[in-house]
Formats: C-alpha cells, sequence, structure tokens
C-alpha cells in the first residue's frame, strides 16, 4: 500500500515501524494525523489503499514462486538499498 519513493512513507517506517505505522493508517485512533506530513487528504488515499489490499493472497503468490518479504532493517534485507533513500 505505500509507493516506492513515497518519502513520507518512508520516514513514518523508520519513525514507527512497519506493524505501527499500517495500524496507524488503519485505526481511526487519531494517531495517524500525528506522523509529520500527514493531511487529511492523503490519510484517506493510505485508507483507501489499505482496505484493498489483500496482503495474505499477496504473500501466498510470492511464495509460490518462491519468494519472500523483507523490510529495512531485517536479516535479508540488502543494505545496499538504504543509500537509495525514501
Amino acid at each position: 500500500m505505500l509507493e516506492p519513493g513515497d518519502e513520507r512513507a518512508g520516514r513514518w517506517l523508520r519513525l514507527t515501524g512497519p506493524v505501527e505505522l499500517m495500524r496507524r493508517l488503519t485505526v481511526e485512533d487519531g494517531s495517524a494525523e500525528k506522523l509529520p506530513g500527514m493531511t487529511a487528504a492523503r490519510l484517506e488515499g493510505y485508507r483507501l489503499r489499505a482496505a484493498a489490499a489483500e496482503p495474505r493472497r499477496d504473500l501466498a503468490a510470492v511464495e509460490e514462486v518462491g519468494g519472500r518479504f523483507v523490510c529495512p532493517g531485517d536479516r535479508e534485507w540488502p543494505s545496499q538499498l538504504d543509500d537509495l533513500g525514501d
């Protein structure tokens, strides 16, 4: 649900971690609005994409071809990608 090159989302990901960021973007408790640079329109866009996401289906499709999901900070994350920025 986050697009490559989304600098704000990259900062939020580093700030909160992936699980907490997903929680903030999908739960209406006011915590997402406190993220630096968040606007109502931006949050609505993230929530629309989150509602359409089917992570279990997507992960199953990736596993079928031998792939896996990694995030920055994971042991398997290629550290060279960190040089690309957000």
